[in-house]
């Protein structure tokens, strides 16, 4: 009934209880959906569930058309066994949003098909925060519109793909795992995104990898921890291309391993264009990343890009294939690295440089005709190697670069409306990343 009389500019108050509807909003407007809080502390929120519905089966939970700008907040939105397990296409579930602004807090998507659910059509903008998707069928989010979206302190679980984003995405302090063997688990396509503070795992990706990238550019993959995955492929398949350089940074791979072929527990490295892409990884811990095909890799595959490798460190299993295979190779550069009973450190089908990195022993790497004396974890290929480090006084497995010990924040006018200027002051120049948020 409020839908039937929203207008531009509403908020509708739901009161806590369950409502068997599939909710349709009109066109072109504005409005806020707000789940009633229990002054209690109760943590019910209004639950809305078509799944007693005819044709439940491809109903939505709520339906978001062309021009809608949308707040959601203290929601959970459900479907029965009438839903679940199905299978699209035509299976919905969730949220179907054609919007322009989608903005979900809060809110619960409880065995859904989609639980977002974005199609092609108009650049729109999504935001995610405080929600949780549990046992979703087919993408927890399906986001095809090519606009940005920000997801935060989210939890994603389902029996198949989590999550598929579009350029611009910022991914952070989320936690994914499939609730049986998933296949991949976030589709990351095109340039500009983010994913930081991540956990992923424990759990298996049976198709190939937990994260997959195609066409990307300029992105970032920080402090994010990668732990106890049994994968069909990678933990990261990093496709890129153009010359935007992507990091990679204080990330944590952890007791992850790849059966497949010519597959490894870390990250894979790949260019997908005429120009070989830029690519920094830097104070990356891969401890126990193995591989359970001969023809495999443990924790890095560079495949012709301009990868430059600083202050990782790699920490075993002693196994027989490279913990870091290089194609390509004299377009990569590995320094101040450690390697600690990795067996087979780094095989390279090219010259490349790889001096001043610890190899587990002050004897530097075993090469067979380089340096055979070597006690240290075997290099293979033509490799310049030396010097190498003979202790671990500038390497060590929790070297991280020091945060500044002072910052002082101005802001004017203060209180501002449209506008504000932020101004930071520092002890000395230098590069800091600044996080902005509503």
């Amino acid at each position: 009934a409020a839908f039937d009389s929203l207008s531009d500019g509403d908020t509708v108050l739901v009161a806590t209880g369950v409502y068997s509807e599939s909710l349709q909003a009109p066109n072109n407007v504005s409005f806020v959906l707000l789940g009633e809080v229990d002054s209690t502390g109760n943590p019910d929120r209004p639950v809305v569930d078509p799944s007693q519905l005819e044709g439940s089966t491809h109903l939505a939970c709520l339906t978001v058309p062309f021009q809608c700008r949308v707040i959601i907040e203290n929601f959970i939105f459900r479907n029965g066994p009438e839903m679940f397990p199905r299978v699209p296409p035509g299976a919905v579930g969730g949220i179907w949003n054609e919007g322009l602004e989608l903005n979900l807090y809060n809110c619960k998507f409880d065995s859904t098909c989609h639980g977002l659910h974005l199609p092609y059509g108009p650049l729109g903008t999504l935001t995610v925060a405080d929600c949780d998707f549990v046992n979703n069928v087919f993408m927890c989010i399906y986001d095809l519109n090519q606009g940005p979206a920000f997801i935060s302190n989210s939890s994603f679980s389902g029996t198949d793909m989590l999550a598929r984003f579009s350029d611009s995405t910022l991914v952070d302090s989320c936690t994914f795992h499939p609730v049986q063997n998933g296949t991949e688990w976030i589709w990351l396509l095109g340039a500009g995104s983010t994913v930081k503070r991540c956990t992923f795992g424990p759990g298996t990706a049976t198709y190939y990898d937990v994260i997959w990238t195609a066409n990307s550019r300029g992105c970032t993959f920080e402090d994010n921890l990668f732990q106890d995955l049994e994968l069909t492929g990678a933990a990261i398949w990093f496709g890129a291309f153009g010359t935007d350089t992507s990091y990679f940074r204080g990330n944590v791979f952890r007791n992850t391993q790849a059966e497949a072929l010519a597959a490894g527990g870390g990250v894979l490295l790949a260019n997908q264009g005429t120009e070989p892409p830029n690519i920094v990884m830097r104070e990356n811990i891969f401890d126990s990343c193995r591989a359970l095909s001969e023809n495999g890799w443990g924790s890095i595959e560079i495949d012709h890009v301009n990868a430059k490798l600083e202050d990782n460190h790699f920490i075993g299993p002693d196994i027989p294939m490279p913990n870091v295979r290089a194609f390509g190779s004299p377009m990569a550069t590995i320094q101040n690295c450690f390697f600690e009973n990795t067996g087979r450190a780094l095989w390279s089908d090219g010259p490349m440089n790889a001096e001043l990195n610890w190899w587990g022993d002050s004897t530097g790497p075993y090469h067979a005709q380089l340096n055979p004396n070597g006690q240290g974890d075997e290099i293979v290929g033509p490799v310049d190697f030396e010097p190498w480090l003979t202790d671990t006084a500038l390497t060590s497995p929790d070297s991280r670069s020091p945060l500044p010990q002072s910052c002082q924040l101005e802001v004017f006018p203060n209180p501002f409306n449209a506008t504000a200027v932020l101004r930071f002051v520092v002890d000395q120049p230098g590069t800091y990343n600044v996080d902005l948020y509503n």
